[in-house]
């Protein structure tokens, strides 16, 4: 894949995010004609998976053990992030493996966060965090945001523009102020008030699981379109039996005719609406 191996732990963040940014394809223009988090979360892993990415979906782990896994093999990487967490909070993975990829380094996140970075492996989840912070925020235009334009250079800034600027660019309101902080419009005392916020917020909301969906959805959710129709391209080429087949699809074969019909029709990956 053209990616793998295209980054090392080492240089300089920005410009991995701009080789993750180049390899991704989704422009700003792209972004802004998503109307929800569902939507941008389909247009990133859309984006990845035609990079030859597989991206499937965790479902019985809690958030706070994983939020995401990235398996860096040349044949098919995969991503699989965690269908416990936000939209947003996906998002954020998706982008953080995929430059696990991009450094070859296989790698699992969850929300424990090293204050200092000391050995390769922190350094690298801290890069990551970086180039993921830089792709789907960019400074230039974070910084050009009709809400930071006339407003003190450090400030304490209102949760109704965290939460605009968050709107804005399909991220958490934790990953806002992280990057307000790198591009020094807020102070390092500033993130870690509204961090605390946000872990509470959180623990408040409780967990979400959403309405029913059909069995042939979560299946396609749980395992994404190109990994499903690689076995079912297997099955019909009589190279693996039914029963392999449903074992690969983890349900069984009666579901079969909704998963085809699904694979045929839009974009179903997310579990959202659109």
């Amino acid at each position: 894949m053209q990616f793998i191996g295209s980054a090392q732990l080492g240089e300089p963040a920005q410009a991995v995010a701009k080789r993750a940014a180049s390899i991704i394809g989704l422009s700003m223009s792209d972004r802004h004609h998503w109307r929800s988090a569902y939507d941008a979360l389909n247009g990133w892993k859309d984006a990845i998976e035609r990079q030859g990415v597989l991206v499937m979906h965790l479902n019985r782990v809690d958030v706070a053990e994983v939020r995401g896994i990235g398996i860096a093999e040349r044949v098919f990487p995969l991503i699989a992030v965690n269908g416990k967490d936000s939209p947003n909070g996906r998002i954020f993975t998706l982008v953080h493996e995929f430059v696990h990829l991009m450094l070859g380094a296989t790698g699992m996140s969850n929300m424990r966060l090293a204050l200092r970075a000391r050995t390769p492996e922190q350094r690298t989840e801290q890069l990551c965090n970086l180039v993921a912070g830089e792709v789907l925020v960019p400074g230039e235009a974070m910084l050009s945001h009709e809400s930071l334009q006339d407003a003190p250079d450090v400030a304490d800034w209102p949760d109704e523009t965290i939460d605009d600027l968050a709107r804005h660019f399909h991220v958490s309101r934790e990953v806002v102020v992280r990057r307000l902080v790198i591009l020094g419009r807020a102070t390092s005392d500033f993130y870690r008030q509204k961090r605390r916020q946000y872990a509470k917020d959180y623990e408040l909301a409780g967990k979400s699981t959403g309405g029913p969906m059909p069995m042939s959805r979560r299946i396609i959710r749980a395992i994404g379109q190109p990994f499903a129709r690689i076995a079912l391209g297997a099955y019909y080429r009589e190279a693996i039996s039914s029963s392999d087949l449903a074992e690969l699809l983890g349900a069984r074969l009666k579901h079969l005719p909704a998963v085809e019909q699904l694979l045929g029709g839009r974009n179903v990956l997310t579990g959202g609406d659109r």
